[in-house]
């Protein structure tokens, strides 16, 4: 929370990530998931269901398991369904992993994915800050290295037909591989296919995700959007990590969504006067009203995004270092993603 005013962070609908220590008496620790995944860690929960660390019995390999509960409704599920198949097809380095998919005799489905282990992008913001601060801007070397890999994966997901639809820090995973950072891209569950329409998933005028992050006409209807909506949403993220704020925020649903349809944001290179112009442009055209005046594509956008960074710096057109920051240590967690802690 900023003052008085609301971040409204939580997908349309729901309410925002609790703690574990709210967690239901009745979690499935010890549990063993069709006599194969043993699920030894509570690590994520919400309404529709929680993420476990877990133990395949066979091979001995830990791995993140996302269950959805019993009372859940076939709408919950069918997404759950959706998430790992859309996954799957992808196949990217950026884009979590998953290995299975299953439904146990009680009725409860679950998929099986990679335990990552680092923090998102949200939890990255706000580590070194007290509750009643604003997160502080990332270092700019930082934010270059991860949106430039979170732009890598966004290309894999468009050329694969699969628009995301929930672009925002929660989803985007920060992990450590070798002493390399690598970002994932989580929580397909309310992605779209650009060549299929599932009106059992998204009806006619329903608007699903994150009002804070949601495309002017992502606000007006989820189904009739392309991927030119997650470069929106992927602005977004960008301005409030280099701003240490997004673009737009209110007190009710309706007042953000009025600001991203109708209102300009506030320049970024008023916020940040240090930041290359060329990047800060970057920013704003990610931020058009209007799709055809965005980047056409997230590998358009990705190239611009460079270019810009390597003009001011004088340096030739790279990817910048992909080393963990020495700066704030990171807490030490294992998650299946606290990425799917909208379960």
């Amino acid at each position: 929370m900023l003052g008085s005013t609301i971040r409204i962070r939580a997908k349309s609908g729901e309410a925002p990530r609790r703690p574990l220590s709210m967690a239901p008496q009745t979690a499935l620790e010890g549990t063993l998931l069709n006599g194969t995944y043993r699920l030894d860690q509570l690590i994520g929960w919400g309404a529709a269901g929680a993420v476990y660390r877990a133990t395949h019995m066979e091979l001995g390999e830990t791995f993140a398991v996302k269950v959805v509960g019993r009372s859940t409704c076939d709408l919950q599920a069918r997404r759950l369904i959706r998430e790992a198949r859309t996954a799957c097809a992808i196949e990217h380095e950026h884009i979590v992993e998953v290995y299975d998919l299953g439904q146990t005799e009680e009725g409860q489905m679950f998929i099986v994915m990679e335990l990552l282990e680092g923090c998102d992008l949200w939890q990255l913001q706000e580590q070194g800050n007290d509750e009643e601060s604003p997160p502080q801007p990332l270092e700019d070397a930082e934010t270059r290295d991860i949106v430039s890999q979170l732009l890598d994966g966004l290309s894999a997901a468009h050329d694969a037909g699969v628009v995301h639809r929930d672009i925002k820090p929660e989803n985007v995973f920060v992990s450590e591989r070798d002493g390399r950072r690598v970002v994932k891209l989580v929580d397909f569950g309310l992605s779209k296919l650009l060549e299929a329409q599932d009106p059992e998933l998204t009806a006619p005028g329903t608007i699903v995700g994150t009002p804070i992050y949601m495309s002017p006409e992502h606000t007006r209807s989820s189904g009739l959007i392309d991927a030119r909506s997650d470069i929106y949403s992927t602005g977004v993220l960008m301005y409030e990590l280099l701003s240490g704020r997004p673009p737009f925020e209110a007190t009710r649903f309706f007042e953000v969504v009025f600001k991203h349809m109708k209102e300009t944001p506030q320049d970024l290179g008023d916020l940040r006067p240090d930041l290359p112009r060329e990047v800060v442009r970057v920013v704003h055209r990610a931020l058009a009203k209007d799709p055809d005046e965005r980047f056409q594509s997230a590998r358009e956008m990705r190239a611009a995004w460079q270019q810009a960074w390597s003009q001011s710096s004088g340096r030739p057109e790279e990817d910048a270092p992909a080393a963990a920051r020495p700066r704030r240590p990171r807490p030490r967690m294992s998650t299946l993603l606290a990425a799917l802690l909208h379960v």
